[in-house]
């Protein structure tokens, strides 16, 4: 007999019993979801991809002894931890930036073309040409007018000193 033969009170009791044995207790939103979203708000801190919030996620409920919430479930609350996240540091950015930085940003984020400006000033210089060192030049340039501001604002946020690290030099 299969267990999608079995009627589904009979699969609950098995499942129940089997969490039981194991020591593990059923997702419950009502319970579970604050401590979950506390933990997850730390983590987006850290770092914001998804895939990570993912792990940190599957991480809590295997440390807290849960059976794994549905797939909804889990895609909900990492795209609402996600959201508010990056609505949190956007009103930071907003509230603390002056109008040139600003629109520096913007700038950079504009995208004519397949990559962004703030996508070429992650690049690496290729060689020692004209072209290269100039494009460096240029780099080093918009990096500098934005370094001061944004550094006093990172300083200053609530960020754990291991995510600032690269920015305390």
């Amino acid at each position: 007999m299969m267990l999608a033969d079995l009627p589904r009170t009979t699969k609950t009791k098995l499942f129940k019993k089997l969490l039981n044995y194991t020591g593990f207790s059923n997702y419950h939103s009502k319970v579970d979801k604050e401590l979950l979203l506390k933990r997850l708000n730390n983590v987006v801190k850290i770092n914001l991809e998804p895939r990570y919030v993912f792990d940190e996620c599957i991480a809590y409920f295997g440390q807290n002894r849960i059976a794994l919430a549905g797939y909804t479930t889990l895609q909900d609350t990492i795209s609402t931890v996600l959201s508010n996240e990056r609505s949190r540091i956007e009103h930071i950015l907003n509230e603390n930036l002056t109008q040139s930085t600003k629109a520096i940003l913007l700038k950079l984020l504009e995208s004519n073309s397949t990559f962004t400006d703030l996508a070429k000033l992650k690049r690496m210089a290729k060689d020692f040409s004209a072209s290269q060192i100039a494009q460096e030049l240029k780099t080093h340039k918009t990096i500098r007018l934005l370094y001061p501001e944004i550094k006093v604002l990172l300083l200053n946020s609530n960020y754990p000193p291991k995510t600032l690290n690269t920015t305390r030099h």
